[in-house]
């Protein structure tokens, strides 16, 4: 018997051991090998984005129990659809059943007696999300035939699942991802490059966009945010693809750490389903299925976090991955340890054999019918939980400490705070604004502060996001630092004076907006502004239409304020007062009129900016990805710069190279092993940079990359520390400025930045430009060990030739999340072509 026809007597009997024929199908429905001419999980053949598309219309033009709705689109433009299913009646109701748990999220206009009244008459919504990792790629194939499989069954037990749930399938939220990944993987199958990755499968962060969902830097992901917020899900699965070699499943509940904020009420729940589903999978020999370990739940970036943080069973599926639609053959031997362990987070090792792609799709339809079946049983219980554990949150919010977090409205940059506030307002946090000054912890704010209240709903979302870290579990799956305001520089307070609840506050916000710009002053000689990210995208402006602007080294002052060093002017004869009004304006900047003659120490000009690109697996390319957005949305003109290009730089007009984070030094130079596509800079790259930088250029570099440096002749030479007791997994540490330098400005002697395990540095003092703290180093997150980087270089400077090479051991644009630390990045830059 074919392996698919196992499946069919799984899905068409519906998880019970009868004969075939004892459920009816509707025939009328076309099944997606009768589109596709193919069967889902059929080996070497995978769906591109608009056959997956016409297939999910077809189904909703011929069965009752579909409707699709496209709810956006990519980076590229290629729509993006919601597929829901339930029965014939319910989606005749879909937006009263929307109006039933919208009430239920907000327990402060609603009694709990209500509250049970409405769990009884509501429908739980679960929301499968696919096709994030696009090089996962079984996940948005299997929708087809889940959706299908519901849609056309007249079995009674689907008919009761489909009339106590209301399903939401996103078969792909990165469907540009999708389809550069079947176009490589169909030139590369049955090949022994079937099972490699494209070197990127997003138009920017490939593998990060499943770590995004706390910032929304990425379209997709901002989408998901309004989807989720209008439909509010009560179960949200984000289905994913794991090695091959581990175990075959993860479902939830997750290993430690989690997040403290997440409601027990929530987290408790995955143990009740998680009960029914290994049941399921063990009845249908589905083995290898593992919980409670490898993936925790403290990161709020993630597709399970970031749910859970918003009162929904929030979870990471993961299914054992394979050569693409390849076939392969793992014996047990070749299994991890833990794959090959029985105990209480595995109870059925998998014995090893052929890993196909109809098994993948097997595992998956069994477990996602298995948790319908469960949700179906359980549905009151979902729902009314659903609302405890929003009240749980706000009433936490009136009882707990903090009860809330200020925001001063008078920052550094206005549009950085404008940025982060509708950051957490996308996110459904509510934030509002003081109608009048106020008195708290015996400071004095004034009207207009920002208040972001705990009590309310998405307390645990706007807390997580808002304090300090604190963690003494030594392992996570990813960081343990993302601290709002230390990342964007943005002061924000924390508050356990319960008279906040009786300040008079504004309604929660849809928007910030940042002051309007002005421009302050009369008679002016120059014009002049911050040295802010704000005042770096009107520079790039003014650079773009030939205008020039310096920067002054010396702080000075004017009849108005005084300025830092590192302020930006303009002549005032080379620009008329609209003008400067205009750009005020466009990038809502206060701009001074100056009076008197200043010193202008750089001219600056518009860098020529090499960005590497490695021609590696996308999970590979990632930070030059985050590094690409950045430049972009500042307004930086870059040339991306192959591993071909690194090999004849004499041919690149360039003033600046950047090479943004890797994995090691190694991968940089020799490549990776295995890979269709030649890569690697080689030791003839590393020569290259040598000469560009002895010839006048400038090298960025930051995290492992940096290590490259030791290959320069650099005297006296500049060394990596063995620091192995040092271990930072992604930990906010502070940093100190003894003496301003171009590189330096806009910020101030000491500041937060993101440090995620980089190479620590040997290197004379006269190169280095600011250290790490020698006190209270560590400002959030979690970091062990951490006493061997005190004092030690953070920001290097180092000269070779007519050039210079700049090392940063943090992260200055990690992610596209740390706003305060863009400027170092931006400085380096035009350090590389102003003229003294």
């Amino acid at each position: 018997m074919k392996r698919n026809k196992i499946l069919f007597v799984v899905l068409i009997i519906f998880l019970t051991l009868e004969p075939v024929g004892c459920v009816s199908l509707d025939r009328s429905v076309p099944s997606p090998k009768e589109v596709l001419g193919y069967e889902v999980g059929e080996k070497y053949c995978l769906t591109y984005w608009q056959q997956e598309l016409d297939y999910f219309e077809v189904l909703a033009e011929t069965s009752p129990r579909a409707e699709v709705i496209q709810w956006g689109s990519s980076t590229n433009g290629k729509p993006m659809i919601l597929v829901i299913v339930s029965s014939q009646k319910n989606l005749k109701r879909l937006d009263e059943y929307k109006a039933i748990v919208n009430k239920l999220s907000d327990s402060r206009e609603l009694s709990e007696s209500e509250a049970r009244v409405l769990s009884e008459e509501g429908k739980p919504i679960v929301f499968l999300n696919c096709d994030i990792h696009s090089d996962e790629y079984e996940d948005s194939e299997s929708a087809m035939e889940f959706a299908w499989r519901l849609a056309t069954a007249k079995d009674e037990r689907t008919s009761e699942i489909l009339d106590n749930v209301i399903l939401i399938i996103n078969p792909s939220i990165n469907p540009d991802g999708h389809d550069w990944y079947r176009r490589w993987y169909d030139r590369y199958k049955k090949t022994q490059y079937a099972g490699t990755s494209p070197p990127y499968y997003h138009e920017y962060v490939s593998h990060d966009l499943n770590r995004d969902w706390h910032e929304g830097n990425t379209k997709e992901i901002r989408q998901i945010w309004r989807v989720f917020l209008e439909w509010k899900p009560q179960v949200f699965i984000d289905n994913h693809m794991m090695g091959s070699k581990g175990y075959r499943m993860f479902i939830s509940p997750e290993c430690d750490p989690i997040n403290p904020n997440i409601s027990p009420l929530i987290q408790s729940q995955k143990f009740l389903l998680a009960g029914h589903i290994l049941s399921v999978l063990q009845r249908n020999n589905c083995s290898g299925v593992q919980i409670e370990e490898q993936f925790d739940l403290f990161f709020p970036g993630y597709g399970d976090s970031w749910p859970s943080l918003h009162n929904s069973i929030g979870s990471t599926w993961e299914i054992a991955g394979g050569d693409g639609a390849d076939p392969i053959y793992i014996e047990f031997e070749e299994l991890s340890a833990g794959a090959k362990s029985k105990g209480e987070h595995q109870l059925d090792p998998w014995e090893g054999g052929y890993w196909t792609f109809e098994d993948q799709v097997k595992y998956r339809l069994v477990a996602w019918y298995a948790l319908l079946e469960a949700v179906s049983k359980f549905k009151e219980d979902v729902l009314l939980n659903f609302y405890l554990a929003n009240k749980e949150q706000t009433e936490k919010g009136l009882s707990e400490e903090p009860c809330a977090y200020l925001v001063p409205k008078d920052q550094n940059d206005p549009c950085t705070l404008a940025k982060m506030l509708n950051k957490l307002i996308g996110q459904g946090v509510e934030v509002r604004v003081s109608e009048e000054k106020f008195v708290l912890d015996g400071a004095v704010y004034p009207k207009g502060t920002f208040v972001v209240l705990m009590a309310q709903p998405y307390r645990a979302m706007a807390k997580t996001l808002l304090e300090r870290q604190v963690l003494e579990i030594h392992y996570t799956y990813d960081v343990t630092a993302w601290t709002y305001g230390l990342a964007k520089g943005i002061e924000v307070i924390e508050t356990s004076d319960k008279r906040v609840q009786e300040i008079n506050l504004s309604n929660p916000l849809e928007k910030v907006f940042p002051p309007p710009g002005k421009v302050l002053g009369n008679k002016a000689v120059y014009y002049a502004f911050n040295h802010t990210n704000s005042g770096i995208r009107a520079v790039n402006e003014l650079l773009d239409r030939k205008k020039s602007v310096y920067l002054v080294s010396a702080g000075f002052s004017s009849n108005i304020v005084d300025f830092e060093p590192g302020t930006f002017v303009m002549e005032a004869d080379e620009l008329d007062f609209e003008r400067v009004q205009s750009l005020a304006n466009e990038f809502n900047l206060t701009i001074f009129s100056v009076s008197k003659t200043l010193s202008l120490n750089y001219r600056l000009n518009k860098p020529n900016i090499g960005l590497y690109y490695p021609h590696r697996d996308g999970i590979l390319s990632m930070d030059e990805g985050w590094t690409h957005l950045v430049l972009e949305e500042f307004g930086f003109d870059f040339e991306r710069i192959s591993d071909a290009k690194m090999n004849n730089l004499d041919e690149e007009d360039l003033d600046v190279i950047i090479i943004p984070n890797e994995w090691s030094v190694e991968a940089l130079i020799g490549g990776a092993e295995d890979y269709p596509l030649e890569n690697g800079i080689g030791e003839k790259g590393v020569e290259e940079l040598e000469s560009f930088v002895k010839d006048g250029g400038t090298l960025v570099l930051w995290g492992n990359t940096g290590q490259i440096i030791t290959n320069f002749k650099i005297r006296p030479r500049i060394g990596v520390r063995d620091e192995t007791e040092v271990k930072v997994s992604g930990t906010f540490l502070d940093v100190v400025v003894d003496e301003p330098d171009f590189i330096t400005y806009g910020l101030p002697d000491r500041f937060s930045a993101f440090f995620a395990q980089p190479p620590v540095y040997r290197v004379r003092d006269a190169f280095v430009l600011a250290e790490f703290a020698k006190s209270d180093l560590v400002a959030s997150g979690c970091a062990e060990g951490v006493d061997a980087l005190k004092s030690r270089a953070a920001i290097i400077k180092a000269p070779l030739g007519e050039g210079s090479v700049v090392v940063f051991s943090f992260l200055p644009q990690y992610r596209a999340s740390v706003d305060n630390t863009y400027i170092l990045l931006f400085n380096s830059l035009f350090c590389s072509s102003v003229e003294n």
